[in-house]
Order: C-alpha cells, then sequence, then structure tokens
C-alpha cells in the first residue's frame, strides 16, 4: 500500500524504488538528447544484431 506524505516523519527510511524500463523508455531518454540511433531501440537494426543487443545510454543505466 502507498504511503502518504503526511505519513512519514524525519528520520523515517523510504520504501525501495524498483524500476524495470523498457524499450519505450529507451525512446523516451533518446528525445531527450535528439538521439535516435536505431542501435538504441531497434534489436533488428544491422549493428545492434552484430553485437547482440540493444546499446542503452550510459547516463539511462545509472538513472535506472
Amino acid at each position: 500500500m502507498a504511503r502518504t506524505w503526511d505519513s512519514f516523519s524525519e528520520g523515517d527510511a523510504l520504501p525501495e524504488l524498483i524500476k524495470t524500463p523498457g524499450v519505450s523508455d529507451l525512446v523516451k531518454y533518446s528525445a531527450g538528447g535528439g538521439d535516435f540511433n536505431p542501435l538504441h531501440h531497434d534489436y533488428a537494426f544491422p549493428q545492434a544484431k552484430a553485437i547482440g543487443s540493444i546499446i542503452v545510454h550510459g547516463r539511462f543505466k545509472y538513472a535506472c
């Protein structure tokens, strides 16, 4: 159950935040930097096939 703002007191531990980003999140992140290279979101792109997967933007990896 989600906690409300008023249910927290100073010093309380925050609940764990778990994120599971997907390909659509990668495309949204790409929009921020204007980097729409298919290598970042298209598994069928020849370069992605050659390396075995897509490449996640460096800063995006640390944000999740």
